[in-house]
């Protein structure tokens, strides 16, 4: 039971999550059949791990959010607003995992069997494991570092900052696996009608 329990927890996810997106303003607080967008997303990702942790900003503008992962006592680590990729760091570093998955909460349509076959891929050969080459990753997107290599040891730019994965892509030392491309088609929540999308989506 230990090993599986184990070989479960294998993955860690952080939840990259905030209000203050300025096409849709609290998409992740948007409800679909009575729940918010990152309550659907987490019961997603605990299909395949009880690893996981939201990284939201550490400001006012974020309190409801904050305050909304508070009242349903879920994990969360707050940071830097500006600089995802130090949020996304300093969270994993509450993970006890072997390898740390980077997930944007406007990624409401993944498939968990997906990502458990990701997760299958997973070996001590590679530091990297990504889809982003796949002509059909957005809305899925799959993006799994291995913790021990999950730190900031060069000054970022302020893309890489801002966009997480592209750090790590441009270290050489760090050898990369382009994980099998998923065989469905979604969307990422971005806009109102994508949103209003999603929800007949759901029906």
């Amino acid at each position: 039971m230990v090993a599986q329990q184990e070989k479960l927890n294998k993955v860690g996810v952080v939840l990259i999550a905030r209000q203050t997106s300025s096409r849709l303003p609290s998409k992740v607080l948007l409800k679909i059949n009575g729940k918010a967008l990152i309550e659907i997303i987490l019961e997603k990702v605990l299909q395949n791990t009880d690893e996981y942790i939201f990284a939201i900003p550490d400001n006012y503008e974020n309190s409801d959010l904050r305050e909304f992962l508070v009242s349903n006592n879920y994990r969360f680590f707050a940071g830097s607003e500006n600089n995802v990729l130090d949020r996304f760091v300093e969270a994993s570093k509450q993970l006890d995992s072997t390898y740390i998955q980077r997930l944007n909460c406007d990624n409401l349509l993944f498939y968990p069997s997906y990502f458990k076959k990701c997760y299958d891929s997973l070996d001590d050969d590679y530091d990297i494991f990504t889809n982003v080459n796949c002509a059909n990753h957005s809305g899925t997107s799959v993006e799994i570092i291995r913790k021990d290599k999950c730190s900031i040891t060069v000054n970022p730019s302020n893309y890489e900052r801002e966009h997480i994965f592209p750090y790590f892509y441009v270290n050489k030392e760090l050898k990369r696996l382009d994980l099998e491309c998923p065989s469905h088609n979604v969307f990422p929540i971005d806009t109102k009608s994508e949103y209003l999308k999603a929800v007949n989506y759901f029906k």
